[in-house]
């Protein structure tokens, strides 16, 4: 929802007076525009200050709030036109002054200036209130502002929150300014509201001095502010109002920079002055020593006879002097000798003292110690007395209890006896049939299907519909949830539940079941529910019961909305009929990808052989998360909220682009062979319709067979000088075609569309904004979907930001791309030999050239993919050969690189992956085991280390954190005889992070290993896997895939943002579903990953500083961990081919108590301050994502 969504867009053309236009300088500009702000400080705002001026003046505010002032350039340049207009106006400036992220924090120094400027000069009419925005609210009345600068923290939600808690306090005359409307990094988020609220006010956009959006709010705004918003609508009116207040702007800055360099000329004159001074006064002084000189040279010969007779009386003293001295020598020594042999007599008598006083000690010490031994052995005696009759009288009790057990194992066996002997008689049999016929109907019904009925729990209001068979739902909040009531408690196995929809049917795409069994619901009871039925008039989802379920609940959505539904049925089948589903949906999603049904009987064989049938039933869960119909409704709500691009919108777009100082030529590439008519002239259409005019369409027709394609091309090209076209004489296929498309290419920049496939409108403008705003990026890549022959677009690929490892298992720049040309020619084009992946070729061989800080994301949808017959957007095994292809431009880039490593495929997927060797010999690895009591789970996972891992060279050095039990302590013992094993004591409070530090510092490996008591291996070669990423020197931190016991995803990675700090990548999807785009099949790059298994080298543990257990003792010391290792310069890798299981840290407990809590709570704090920006922006998600959940849906 947009953030003035509730306030329609109000027009205001009416007010602008008739024939006024770009020369009715009248409308923007008087008098008050060329005064000069007093107080000019160094101010990124200090180019808005000519308008600031005509802005109060035009306006005549009672009431002027400031959100933000910092040096107050701003604010004092409001209240300056107050002043000198004479207006009836309070002024007020709200403000901790400590300053934020983007501004700088600063000291008391900034408040006590600002303070000492406004009493001196406004102190009438203008109040500095030191305090949060949110706390002054209260001071001001509803609807008593009319001008308000929001200039505070500049992060989208802050200042969303802003504008929307200071909404009812502006009036109806009310005029909003947001300055950094035109910032696109460090995590600003101001353009994104401006976008937002340009749709429903009047507004204009300064794009000098970082942007100043000026919001035209109220609905009664003065004449000459009505007459200013309805003028700027004209596009010629806009850039003259930009262009004039940019200049005098200008001047502004520049004025601010003579008045410094005339100051420095005053202070050099006086300088000059002074100097002056002080050498006419050298010059007396030196005067006057000449005469003192001479005086004291007479005074100096009579004073060299004195001396003479001075001289020979001390030569007669000397001799004296000296028989004296030797008497006295002689005197000191005696004394000396005298003084140390008396030191040596005091010295001797302490020691002698102390010696005694320690006697004394000791000897009072052994006489407690021996009464208290005493006093200890009579109490033993008289324990050992109790102990001996205790254990006489339990020796008693459990031979009674033995001779109880006998005899009712004697009396068990005959009742056995006896009830066999009735089973097997005619009467028993009788009783067991009637049985099977009185509870024939009940099973049944659970085999056919029970109608079961939607109690609502939650957010959900009903009523009834015309047909008395529906009931309209209405959910009125973000948690609708209803409860199952059924008839008896269901048996556990696999269900279907069926609800029939009449409307709403879209609002299921986020559906839950969760299961209460015995503790209440709770998040790792829910499954998400998957429709197998077509949208329409049916919801139909499987879901599994496990044993000793009591209860079922139905969370039909996470949105407020209304749904009419009919009957809910609800039908058990066998575990038999469960993986036959799975098994032919697999089959045809196999037969649909064209894969082979042999193909598929021998792969499922060769699973079932390696892994045995578990392995192959694991797999079959995975295909039951189908991408289907209502990811596509889902897909649609968001076009419609965030992608829509309107007039509002484009206007924006021309505006920014216009604004730019050295807009670059774009070549658009573009070969062609037999392209169908409409799907030619749509491609070279979308060119034409770009916004963004500074384009050239560069087309090489590859010989192609069809009449048409020498007649469109043609056509166009005689139509708009922008198109080149050249005609080649012979096929040599599409790299061959690409290069003679990029000779005709004049432009700094090239843009690469294929000949079906459709530009958005905004394309080309959002590279050339993105190009503007980073002067060395050197490649650009963006976000697409795909479009079906109706129009309609699905699929959507929200990409991360550059990710060397993600990129070396698949090309996701794919489309829309963008190179410089230079890097082209540098690298000879497109190589002949690699069609199909021509292009991947290409991007490795630049990718290795250029800095990694320079390859853009812009992450919105700029490309549409054309789905038709034959082309990979609707299949990727559509072109084999492209595979072929892209798997040799692989190999060589490895080679070109000199990575030690082999290029293969990537199993059950159409991508491929890096096998990194090992260097020899293998370097010793450490894995730090952390526990405390849980003997099971500790066993579990120390033996399946040692019976599973290949990997030879390691030590298991497990840390006891306080374990009592006897068990716990027999299993010490006996890993302690293991010769790679170690046991080590920390025996304080439970410090995940110390406790690691600890073992660090004791371990031997050059490899340090975080691994949970709880997990389990799976794969014999994880430890091989994860030690081949974590030798390599640019990677820090390596992560595995781990999995719950059930065979879902605990851990594949680390998203920053996720739940408020950090969530985990595609968490209880099942154990082989690809993930989003195969996310969950490739190696990539991460923010972080998970200490449950995590392999770093101890270098890079030693060079952050470890753990950090000062302020992160349980959670979230993993993530600062890896971003501090990230920070550092190194890049985190998660890997799939390296699988566990891991039960979630069950021996540490809940965090349910009140300390825990309110640890955890600070936990949460200190993440955010310290990576405040980080969380927000994690580069390896996308924003159009959702932070709300971990499974990559739409946000």
């Amino acid at each position: 929802m947009n953030a003035g969504q509730d306030a329609p867009k109000r027009s205001v053309s009416a007010a602008i007076p008739q024939g006024a236009g770009a020369d009715d300088v009248g409308l923007y500009i008087s008098p008050a525009s060329f005064e000069v702000p007093a107080h000019a400080p160094e101010s990124a705002w200090l180019g808005h200050g000519p308008f600031a001026m005509w802005l109060v003046r035009a306006l005549r505010p009672e009431r002027i709030v400031e959100l933000g002032t910092h040096n107050g350039f701003s604010y004092f340049a409001f209240c300056q036109a107050v002043a000198e207009g004479g207006l009836d106006t309070q002024c007020f400036a709200i403000d901790h002054w400590q300053g934020d992220e983007h501004a700088g924090f600063y000291g008391q120094d900034v408040f006590t200036r600002v303070s000492e400027h406004n009493q001196r000069h406004y102190a009438g009419f203008s109040t500095l209130m030191r305090a949060s925005f949110d706390d002054a609210l209260g001071d001001f009345a509803d609807g008593s502002i009319d001008l308000l600068h929001i200039d505070g923290r500049h992060f989208y939600d802050d200042v969303k929150h802003d504008f929307e808690s200071w909404r009812p306090k502006l009036s109806a005359r009310a005029v909003v300014l947001f300055h950094d409307t035109d910032v696109h990094e460090r995590g600003f988020g101001v353009q994104r509201l401006w976008a937002e609220l340009v749709q429903d006010y009047p507004a204009f956009e300064f794009l000098h001095q970082h942007g100043l959006g000026v919001l035209g709010y109220g609905e009664d705004l003065p004449p000459e502010m009505a007459a200013f918003f309805a003028a700027v609508q004209d596009p010629d009116v806009a850039a003259q109002v930009r262009r004039s207040y940019e200049r005098l702007g200008a001047l502004l800055e520049t004025n601010r920079l003579l008045g410094q360099a005339r100051e420095k000329l005053a202070q050099a004159a006086a300088n000059d002055l002074a100097r002056g001074k002080r050498i006419e006064a050298l010059t007396r002084n030196v005067s006057e020593a000449d005469a003192q000189l001479a005086a004291r040279e007479a005074e100096a010969g009579s004073l060299r006879v004195e001396i003479a007779r001075l001289i020979a009386e001390r030569d007669g003293l000397a001799a004296e002097a000296g028989e004296a001295k030797a008497r006295i020598e002689a005197l000191s020594l005696d004394l000396s000798g005298m003084q140390a042999r008396l030191a040596a007599g005091d010295k001797r008598a302490a020691r002698l003292a102390k010696e005694r006083d320690d006697a004394r000690a000791k000897l009072a010490q052994k006489e407690r110690a021996l009464a208290e031994a005493a006093a200890q052995a009579r109490g033993l005696r008289d324990a050992l007395d109790a102990a001996a009759m205790h254990k006489t009288a339990l020796e008693g009790e459990r031979a009674g209890m033995a001779h109880q057990l006998a005899t009712q194992a004697q009396r068990t066996a005959a009742l056995e006896a006896e009830l066999a002997a009735i089973r097997s008689s005619r009467l028993g049999r009788l009783r067991a049939f009637l049985h099977d016929v009185r509870t024939a109907p009940s099973r049944l019904s659970l085999w056919g299907g029970r109608g079961v009925v939607l109690e609502p729990r939650n957010q959900i209001g009903a009523a009834a519909g015309g047909d008395p068979a529906l009931t309209e739902w209405t959910f009125t909040g973000n948690d609708p949830h209803f409860e199952l009531g059924l008839p008896a408690r269901l048996p556990p196995g696999h269900y279907r539940l069926r609800l029939d929809v009449r409307d709403g049917h879209e609002l299921l795409a986020d559906a839950h079941v969760y299961v209460d069994s015995g503790g209440g619901y709770n998040e790792a009871e829910a499954q998400k529910l998957f429709s197998h039925a077509a949208p329409g008039e049916r919801f139909c989802a499987d879901f599994s019961l496990p044993r000793g379920a009591l209860r079922l609940r139905f969370d039909p959505t996470d949105r407020p909305g209304r749904l009419v539904s009919g009957s809910v049925r609800l039908r058990r089948f066998s575990r038999a009929e469960f993986y036959t589903r799975l098994a032919f949906r697999a089959f045809r999603n196999h037969g649909a990808a064209g894969g082979s049904p042999v193909k598929a009987v021998r792969r499922a064989l060769e699973i079932v052989r390696q892994n045995g049938v578990k392995d192959l039933a694991a797999r079959l869960r995975g295909v039951d998360r189908p991408t289907g119909p209502s990811d596509i409704l889902n897909y649609q709500k968001w076009i419609e909220r965030f992608d829509t691009l309107d007039e509002a919108g484009t206007r924006l777009i021309r505006e920014r682009v216009r604004a730019l100082s050295a807009p670059p030529l774009i070549s658009v590439v573009m070969p062609v062979y037999d392209t169908p008519e409409a799907l030619l002239t749509g491609a070279i259409d979308s060119v034409r319709a770009q916004i963004y005019e500074n384009w050239e369409l560069c087309v090489a027709d590859d010989r192609s067979t069809k009449p048409h394609i020498r007649t469109v091309l043609e056509r166009y090209a005689a139509a708009d000088p922008r198109i080149k076209v050249v005609f080649r004489e012979e096929n040599g296929h599409i790299a061959h075609a690409t290069n003679s498309a990029f000779a005709l290419a004049s432009g700094e920049w090239v843009a690469l569309l294929d000949h079906d496939d459709l530009l958005r409108p905004h394309a080309l403008a959002e590279v050339a904004l993105e190009i503007g705003r980073h002067r060395d990026a050197q490649l650009i890549y963006s976000d697409e979907d795909k479009i079906g022959p109706d129009g309609r677009r699905y699929d959507p690929y929200f990409k991360p930001e550059f990710s060397p490892e993600l990129f070396r298992s698949q090309n996701y720049f794919n489309h829309l791309t963008v190179h410089r040309a230079e890097n082209i020619r540098d690298v000879g084009g497109w190589r002949p030999g690699f069609e199909g992946s021509q292009d991947y070729d290409l991007n490795l061989r630049i990718v290795e050239r250029v800095d990694p800080s320079t390859i853009r994301h812009i992450p919105k949808v700029l490309y549409h993919w054309r789905a038709v017959a034959g082309s990979t957007a609707v299949d990727g095994s559509e072109k084999t050969y492209a595979y072929s292809a892209g798997l040799r431009a692989l190999e060589e880039h490895v080679e070109r690189l000199g990575l030690p490593a082999s290029v293969g495929g990537a199993p059950d997927t159409p991508f491929y992956r890096l096998r990194f060797s090992i260097p020899e010999p293998k370097p010793l690895v450490s894995l730090i085991v952390p526990t405390r009591d849980r003997v099971e789970l500790l066993r579990g996972c120390v033996e399946s280390i040692r019976d599973k891992t290949e990997y030879g060279n390691y030590e298991i050095v497990v840390v006891d954190n306080g374990s009592r039990e006897s068990e716990t302590l027999a299993y010490f013992a006996e890993l302690a005889k293991a010769p790679n094993i170690r046991v080590l004591e920390y025996d304080r409070p439970f410090n995940y992070s110390a406790i690691n530090n600890f073992a660090v510092g004791q371990a031997g490996g050059d490899i340090v290993g975080l691994v949970n008591n709880d997990i389990e291996v799976i794969s014999p070669d994880w430890l091989d896997e994860m030690v081949s990423w974590a030798v390599q020197p640019d990677i820090g931190c390596v992560g595995a895939k781990l999995y719950y016991a059930n065979d879902t995803i605990q851990h594949a990675g680390v998203i920053l943002g996720l739940g408020g700090v950090a969530g985990h990548s595609h968490k209880h999807f099942p154990r082989d579903h690809p993930g989003y785009f195969f996310r969950l099949k490739v190696v990539q790059n991460l923010s972080a990953v998970t200490a449950a298994c995590l392999l770093v080298r101890r270098s890079v543990y030693e060079e952050v500083g470890g753990l950090n257990e000062d302020d992160l003792t349980v959670a979230f010391n993993d993530v600062d961990f890896c971003l501090k290792v990230g920070k550092a310069g190194y890049r985190n890798v998660w890997t799939p081919y390296a699988e566990l299981y891991h039960l979630e840290s069950i021996s540490r407990g809940a965090e349910d108590d009140p300390q825990k809590i309110a640890r955890f709570q600070g936990e949460k704090n200190y993440m955010k301050a310290t990576w405040r920006d980080e969380i927000h922006n994690d580069p390896y998600y996308s924003p159009n994502l959702t932070r709300n959940r971990e499974d990559f849906s739409l946000g």
